[in-house]
């Protein structure tokens, strides 16, 4: 079954000028035989892996061309190598959502601080949370078998 290459969401991102951020490095890493990039955020140590398709497809991006504009573009130079919109829309919510695009749009500061605190909230339960799942050696039933 072909998927789809146009998304319902496109509307969400499509008028987007926005770039990495340029804290964020990029590395190229073979796993399993398959080729990706991993984008390391410096601040928060994080790692993200992305195919070579979506990496190609973010270097595109800049603050003077729309997102639907570098797609487009993509998509008439390589469109075997362009993400569709589904891809385009997934990655651009979860770099926004850990904080690592770039746009010279009014930031929303208070979505940001929301995103922040839920996360932190989020940690702290599950920190207490794993004190119900303790783990202590009862008995080794390896010598009775």
């Amino acid at each position: 079954m072909a998927e789809n290459i146009f998304s319902e969401s496109w509307h969400l991102v499509c008028d987007l000028k926005v770039s990495l951020l340029y804290s964020v490095e990029t590395y190229k890493q073979f796993y399993r035989g398959e080729t990706w990039y991993v984008l390391n955020d410096k601040y928060s140590n994080k790692f993200y892996r992305i195919t070579p398709k979506t990496y190609n497809f973010l270097m595109k991006l800049n603050l003077h061309d729309s997102v639907e504009k570098i797609w487009e573009t993509s998509l008439i130079h390589a469109p075997k190598d362009t993400p569709n919109q589904n891809e385009v829309v997934k990655v651009l919510m979860q770099l926004h959502a850990n904080n690592l695009l770039f746009s010279k749009n009014r930031v929303d500061i208070d979505s940001i601080f929301t995103r922040f605190s839920e996360k932190k909230q989020k940690e702290f339960t599950g920190k207490l949370i794993s004190f119900l799942f303790i783990k202590l050696p009862i008995w080794n039933p390896e010598k009775w078998l």
